[in-house]
């Protein structure tokens, strides 16, 4: 596997396309604001304009100060991405002002869509054709921002588990099971899922070293939950520093199952 991309810290919001797993994994989080999140498109006017990629990038920067936003630059194809907590018309607003105030709009044309239905699908060809199908983990981000529901994988040796898991998790969105790590690891490639739940003591190795690997080789998005019976605080302290983001205890717990998927940050809420 592939050495992946670290996930970026609280603060980075500007980013090359190389980097644009973390754009899409940050549209995933706001499409549940709809119209209340926006999105930025900026490109050449005509397909013979050059954009000063980085000009456009810093105006827009400077006018989103205050604003939850993260921007993607892509200068070989004089293009940007912006995705925003903020309303179609304040989006619109600084395009017309801040943007155009400095740069022509002879020279470079902006859209700006929220992120309602109909932006959905408009912002799914830009992300299709801004993430090349070499990048692996920019693939997978894209993967769960283009559907409509919540895939859980859940990693158990133990069978019962493995069916009380799917029965409770059923109501959110598809499940699907593995009982050992390699179909685990097939699987996760297959369905990018929104959250992922392993069981601590696996026979062949520790689910919390799994759930480090996972992130660190395959997929610095991933969400993972431990499921363990041992729920002392010491174990339940190693899975967070090891790489997990939360712990769930054996006996299973409906609501508390239910609750980490939920607090996924692409988990899909029904309409």
């Amino acid at each position: 596997m592939a050495v992946a991309a670290q996930a970026p810290s609280q603060s980075k919001r500007r980013f090359s396309v190389r980097e644009i797993s973390n754009l899409i994994e940050f549209a995933c989080t706001k499409r549940k604001f709809g119209k209340d999140c926006c999105y930025i498109y900026i490109r050449g006017a005509t397909e013979k304009s050059k954009v000063n990629v980085p000009e456009v990038v810093a105006i827009m920067d400077s006018a989103f100060a205050k604003d939850d936003v993260m921007l993607v630059e892509n200068p070989d194809k004089s293009e940007v991405l912006i995705i925003a907590h903020a309303k179609e018309d304040s989006c619109k607003g600084i395009i017309n002002g801040s943007l155009y105030s400095k740069v022509s709009p002879h020279a470079v044309a902006a859209t700006a869509y929220p992120l309602n239905e109909r932006g959905h699908e408009q912002l799914l060809k830009i992300l299709d054709s801004m993430t090349p199908q070499t990048d692996y983990v920019g693939r997978m981000a894209y993967m769960r921002y283009a559907r409509k529901g919540n895939v859980f994988l859940v990693l158990d040796d133990d069978p019962m588990i493995l069916r009380q898991m799917e029965h409770i998790l059923k109501p959110l969105g598809q499940v699907e099971t593995a009982a050992m790590a390699e179909e685990f690891l097939h699987k996760y490639k297959q369905f990018a899922p929104t959250a992922v739940y392993i069981d601590i003591h696996l026979r062949t190795e520790k689910g919390t070293d799994l759930a480090g690997v996972l992130r660190v080789m395959l997929d610095p998005h991933v969400y993972a939950i431990i499921i363990s019976s041992d729920t002392v605080k010491e174990n339940i302290l190693e899975t967070k520093a090891k790489g997990a983001n939360g712990f769930v205890g054996k006996p299973l717990n409906r609501d508390l199952v239910t609750r980490s998927a939920q607090a996924a940050p692409t988990f899909v809420v029904k309409k």
